[in-house]
Order: structure tokens, then sequence, then C-alpha cells
């Protein structure tokens, strides 16, 4: 069986997933901050998305979401629970 300590673990790892996907979420409805997106990926980070293409870094990631500004007036997340 599963000590306490890892299953608490597991949980709050669970719990910081939700919160990180709904920042991401709330960054995307805030007009595609590029400001804000960057700072929940790593320097590293990948961002990719299917028929989108992929940025990876900062500064990658930053530009695509300067586009995204660009070609999107609106857009709204809506999310399910894990």
């Amino acid at each position: 069986m599963e000590s306490l300590e890892a299953r608490i673990d597991r949980l709050e790892a669970i719990e910081a997933i939700k919160q990180l996907k709904a920042l991401y979420c709330e960054i995307c409805d805030d007009a595609h901050n590029p400001d804000r997106i960057v700072s929940i990926f790593t320097e590293d980070g990948i961002w990719e998305g299917r028929g989108i293409g992929k940025a990876q870094g900062h500064v990658q990631i930053a530009e695509l979401f300067n586009n995204f500004q660009k070609m999107m007036s609106f857009t709204q997340h809506m999310v399910m629970n894990p």
C-alpha cells in the first residue's frame, strides 16, 4: 500500500496541475498576454499546438502569443477536471 506521505504528495501534484491549467486558461483569455504566458513556462519550455506549430523558449513563445493577439480578438477557454 502506498504510504500516506506518497498519497498526499500525489494529491498535491494533482492540485498543482489543476491550478496551472486554470492559470494557463486565464492568461490565454487575457488577450494572450505574452509577458504572463512566459511566466508559466521554463526557459526552455515548449508550446506546441496541432495545426498551429511549435515554439520553444520564452522568446519564441512570447512571439507566438503576440501573433495570437493579432489573429484573435476574443477567446474563452473552458476546461474540465482531470
